[in-house]
């Protein structure tokens, strides 16, 4: 290597350092100003929904102070009450159709299609790709009855019924409800194939998932609100 190339790399080090400050420091520059424009609205829009949320806390809060026992029951079979309320009712009446389902399936999966890991079936101990069908065909089973169910709680507790026909409506409302089955279905035997999880924690994954989504559709597509 000659002695004319050691200035060369010396010189371009010293030009490229400088080159790379400057652009981490313009990079920076325009993220921040990114940043700081689309907070802007986010800024502007955080007291209102501040101030919504407290007004929605405290209209739940007064819901129960106000009301006797026989008021409270009476406006809920109405639906006239907060969105806060409706949405605590809703999650009481998933409560008591997670019971339902849940109840279901581990009955079946104990005494009429085995489903657990450790039974023995046909001589052999059950495996999981076994548990995983067997577990889906209960599932199938539990999720007819439990519609029936769901319904009529929520027509009585929760929606307010008269977007559709009532028969179109309950044809909208198992539509859903099955959607959200088939692809509940999905998390719970692949958790099953992939990772071998006990049964419970799939069922249960199955339940936690169809919920979150049902409760949007039925509110904005199936009921009236």
């Amino acid at each position: 290597m000659e002695a004319g190339d050691l200035p060369d790399r010396g010189g371009s080090a010293d030009y490229v350092l400088p080159v790379a400050t400057f652009q981490c420091v313009l990079s920076a520059r325009c993220f921040f100003a990114k940043y700081c424009s689309l907070a802007r609205p986010i800024r502007a829009f955080l007291p209102h929904m501040i101030s919504s949320l407290g007004s929605a806390i405290r209209d739940f809060f007064d819901f129960f102070w106000l009301n006797s026992p026989k008021e409270m029951w009476a406006r809920i079979r109405k639906q006239d009450v907060p969105w806060l309320v409706q949405f605590s009712v809703y999650g009481f009446c998933g409560v008591m159709a997670t019971v339902v389902s849940v109840a279901q399936v581990v009955l079946l999966s104990k005494y009429v299609i085995p489903a657990y890991e450790g039974m023995i079936v046909n001589g052999t101990l059950i495996t999981d790709e076994l548990r995983a069908k067997h577990l889906l065909y209960n599932n199938t089973i539990a999720f007819f009855t439990t519609n029936v169910f769901v319904y009529y709680m929520n027509v009585l507790l929760v929606f307010k019924r008269g977007r559709h026909h009532p028969w179109i409506e309950f044809f909208y409302f198992t539509l859903v409800n099955f959607a959200c089955f088939v692809i509940s279905q999905i998390a719970g035997p692949w958790l099953i194939h992939r990772f071998g999880i006990p049964t419970n924690v799939a069922i249960f994954t199955n339940a936690v998932v169809a919920a979150f989504i049902n409760f949007v559709a039925r509110k904005f597509f199936v009921f009236k609100g």
